[in-house]
């Protein structure tokens, strides 16, 4: 018999891939303290019918322009002279890197202001692998499930299609268009950057949007006339409603805004879940103290007696009367049977109830167990109240909040897109531009 030799490689993941690979790692190590107790489909779930196109890292919605006029400026190169751009992810990493230090130059290079990488010269995250998802959920990138690796992938023979020569010198033969990349609207505002000549931004670039990039974001959420919507429906969206009622204040959460009568039974039931889940997890990082303690561990100094009495005083109220049933059917694409979703919340919703004080139910050996149980489920080997070497590397508490709330479900980011939205439409004399000091 003959051995074949072995073969020796390695796998190398793109940009996007490897931060949802980062993502995932975090969460099998348990260090998302937002999904502690397993809420994050349910909470994904109302964060996309709301606000749709976002993410909890993003910083500002301007680079959705930046990003998808980066590619393409490397389409247009590569249409004109293929071989001016042989490797399009380092040309396209190249120019996320001048936009970075172009940003930072307009903030005085001091953090805070949502340029992203401005701290390092290398990021864990290039903007496009932040906003690639929701460049295809707002049809600005029209290749359905591609991620920006598999894009780039094809990139360098995609212009290969349209090239006579290129088909063993036929003449005859036809050659078909290649597919659409890019929305063909999008090229209309592009000028206004200057990459398309250049292929760099130009100095003293802020994140205000211009009039038309605004216009342009607006019709991706709502459509360019009201007979024809975006076919993902995102019209349908919280975001999208504050767009159209061109909502200019910031806001925390989704139930702090006017909500049309479509998302009225929505938005109340991720009131309630996020008090809810605000309730849980305060118990959980309680119980998690007190586990740290007993084994004469150092504990975080945190008053979470005293937020968990908040809770009590505005956040239980809420679930006297609320009708879970009601909801997991509601919810019922992201209630997961093999978490026993449903079991846990009505069982903790019935203690919570039949508790008569915020003391008592904060020591509930019965509610304790309960969510042991649940942690065991959602992380089985990573479980911090039942394995002590992971309850020794715990360090982390949930923020402190006057609200009973835990869960805002991308609203911050949400407000951010429409506040800049806005804006854009109704200072078209900005230009995109650093605003004066």
């Amino acid at each position: 018999m003959t051995l074949r030799a072995p073969i020796v490689g390695w796998f190398h993941l793109g940009n996007e891939e490897a931060a949802k690979a980062r993502a995932f790692l975090r969460l099998c190590n348990g260090e998302d303290s937002v999904d502690e107790l397993g809420f994050g489909i349910l909470r994904d779930g109302f964060a996309e019918q709301f606000f749709p196109g976002t993410s909890t890292i993003m910083t500002e919605a301007r680079y959705l322009i930046f990003v998808a006029a980066i590619y393409r400026f490397v389409e247009r190169t590569l249409e004109r002279r293929k071989a001016a751009i042989p490797d399009p992810f380092r040309r396209s990493r190249e120019m996320q890197d001048q936009l970075r230090d172009v940003l930072s130059a307009t903030f005085n290079h001091k953090e805070g202001h949502g340029v992203i990488g401005i701290s390092v010269k290398e990021p864990e995250r290039y903007p496009s692998a932040i906003y690639w998802a929701s460049l295809r959920t707002l049809g600005i990138f029209k290749l359905a499930g591609a991620s920006e690796a598999d894009y780039l992938r094809v990139l360098p023979r995609y212009h290969d299609l349209v090239r006579v020569d290129e088909n063993n010198g036929d003449p005859v033969a036809e050659v078909g268009p290649p597919p659409v990349n890019w929305d063909r609207r999008f090229d209309l505002i592009t000028s206004v950057l200057g990459v398309e000549s250049k292929g760099r931004f130009p100095d003293g670039l802020s994140f205000e949007l211009t009039e038309p990039e605004a216009r342009y974001l607006r019709d991706c959420y709502l459509g360019e006339d009201h007979a024809s919507p975006p076919a993902s429906g995102i019209d349908k969206s919280l975001l999208a409603h504050l767009i159209e009622k061109r909502r200019k204040t910031a806001f925390e959460f989704p139930w702090d805004v006017n909500v049309p009568r479509h998302l009225d039974e929505a938005v109340d039931d991720a009131r309630h879940f996020s008090a809810l889940a605000r309730g849980a997890t305060l118990q959980y990082y309680h119980w998690l103290t007190d586990a740290r303690r007993s084994e004469g561990w150092s504990a975080p100094d945190s008053d979470l007696r005293g937020w968990f009495e908040t809770w009590w005083r505005l956040g239980r109220p809420q679930l006297l009367e609320w009708k879970e049933d009601e909801f997991l059917t509601r919810r019922d694409k992201d209630v997961r049977t093999v978490r026993n979703d449903a079991t846990f919340l009505k069982t903790w919703l019935q203690e919570c109830r039949a508790a008569t004080s915020a003391p008592e139910f904060l020591a509930d050996s019965g509610v304790r167990k309960l969510i042991v149980d649940r942690e065991n489920v959602c992380k089985p080997k990573k479980a911090r109240l039942t394995y002590k070497k992971h309850l020794e590397n715990w360090k982390r508490v949930p923020r402190e909040s006057a609200s009973p709330y835990q869960l805002n479900f991308r609203a911050p980011i949400g407000s951010m897109f429409v506040q800049s939205i806005v804006r854009g439409l109704e200072s078209p004399a900005v230009g995109g531009k650093a605003r004066a000091s």
